[in-house]
């Protein structure tokens, strides 16, 4: 390659990194789908009430039933509790393959795609894949009891 072309590839990368870099911050903040106020969940079931009074799913982000809004955790692959961490980590790593994905095909319809634009998501997100299967699958939707270690004498 030349030396401009290392330059021009090196600019895209690093636009293309910052795109993704944004998907992720914007995925861990969650909005309201009525009123749109920001929220992040810290710890407790996946149903989120709003300050609008909007009852909302911490997963899949819908607006749940006025009259039933438990319904919405039997009927669909939401499950009422969850691991926070494997819930924002999930939704980060879908919307940075979404804007990597999206930022290639603008590359694409630009005419820039004779420069091969290498953006690692999980790279930028410091996750190895292999490791954190919980990443790429669902967690496991029953809640696990914590056992003692202590033995009764």
């Amino acid at each position: 390659m030349r030396c401009d072309e290392v330059v021009q590839k090196q600019q895209r990368e690093d636009e293309g990194r910052l795109k993704v870099e944004e998907a992720l911050a914007e995925a861990k903040i969650r909005k309201c789908p009525k009123c749109t106020t920001p929220f992040v969940k810290s710890d407790g079931c996946n149903k989120i009430i709003c300050r609008c009074g909007a009852k909302i799913c911490y997963i899949c982000q819908a607006e749940l039933d006025k009259e039933n809004p438990y319904s919405h955790f039997s009927d669909s692959k939401c499950v009422m509790y969850s691991n926070v961490e494997e819930d924002d980590q999930r939704a980060m790593r879908e919307a940075g393959l979404t804007a990597a994905q999206a930022y290639r095909q603008e590359l694409q319809e630009t005419g820039g795609s004779d420069l091969r634009v290498n953006i690692d998501v999980d790279r930028i997100m410091h996750v190895n894949p292999l490791r954190d299967v919980n990443l790429i699958k669902p967690s496991n939707p029953v809640p696990r009891r914590r056992r003692s270690f202590f033995r009764r004498f």
